[in-house]
């Protein structure tokens, strides 16, 4: 579940130069395992939680890469959160994508997943299994990597520590909440060539923040209201028009990852410029759990 996605990628990665219309940029490169065993207080049984975990898919040559997909060979699904709660006694604090953490590109990568579960249980043991933590997916003909995979723990106390490594096993104690975080993909081609009305419908959808639409895209998006974007056309033909940020720009694919438990945070809101052509509202999708 660690070494074949990455043979995958590595063949994908060698067609890409030969055949480019039939291999993809680099997918999240791993089955993300996670497994939490312990007794169960409400039957006093032994219980045990496996899942693997989905990620990004690479973006191809002419398409986005899925998000929060099993890739390659891996075909497992995702258990549902009221499956998860029934069964065991876990509790599901936030379960989504990630956002920014697409490779950026004329087609972008897919985003990667974040789940939060908090340990309802005594006697727990935790494993954990997944990569790309340093070393991120990568895109192709000048597309960017996708985000990094990330495992991070708030004791009982409060105190939030990042696992010190992708694989390991360790004891957790009841009213611990453990995040983990799963890969983008790397996306195709240069992003400052991507559509604008795409980028605009990711920032709708949450999938991209402004921030990562201005700096990583080109793409100048404005608020007009409550979860109500309008692209800036105008602006958007001069930032591109200008040429490419310098030091200082978000870097392709650098999700921020919360630290403390909780929805992830949508797209922030910048000024005002007065743009008003192609908005597009969304409405307020339900608090995750």
């Amino acid at each position: 579940i660690i070494t074949a996605p990455k043979v995958v990628d590595v063949l994908l990665g060698a067609l890409v130069q030969a055949v480019p219309e039939r291999a993809a940029a680099a997918s999240n490169g791993v089955t993300s395992l996670f497994n939490i065993g312990g007794v169960d207080p409400r039957t006093g049984r032994l219980y045990n939680y496996v899942e693997t975990y989905a990620g990004g898919q690479g973006a191809m040559h002419c398409q986005d890469g899925m998000d929060a997909v099993q890739c390659h060979m891996t075909n497992t699904r995702n258990a549902p959160v009221e499956v998860v709660e029934a069964t065991y006694p876990l509790r599901i604090r936030c379960y989504g994508l990630v956002p920014d953490s697409d490779g950026p590109g004329r087609f972008r990568g897919g985003l990667g997943m974040r789940r939060e579960i908090e340990i309802l249980s005594d006697h727990t043991t935790l494993t954990v299994s997944t990569d790309r933590a340093r070393l991120r997916p990568w895109g192709v003909f000048g597309g960017g990597p996708g985000g990094p995979s990330a495992c991070l723990m708030e004791l009982p106390d409060g105190t939030v520590q990042r696992l010190p490594s992708s694989k390991m096993t360790l004891p957790v104690a009841r009213g611990t909440v453990v995040t983990i975080v799963t890969p983008g993909a790397g996306g195709w081609g240069d992003p400052w060539t991507r559509d604008p009305d795409q980028v605009l419908w990711d920032v709708v959808e949450e999938h991209i923040s402004p921030e990562l639409a201005h700096e990583c895209y080109g793409v100048v998006v404005v608020p007009q209201g409550p979860r109500r974007w309008a692209l800036d056309r105008e602006a958007t033909a001069r930032l591109r028009a200008g040429g490419r940020p310098g030091d200082g720009a978000p870097q392709a694919g650098s999700a921020s990852i919360p630290v403390t438990p909780g929805r992830p945070s949508g797209p922030r809101l910048m000024p005002d410029s007065g743009a008003h052509p192609a908005t597009i509202s969304r409405a307020a999708p339900d608090q995750a759990r």
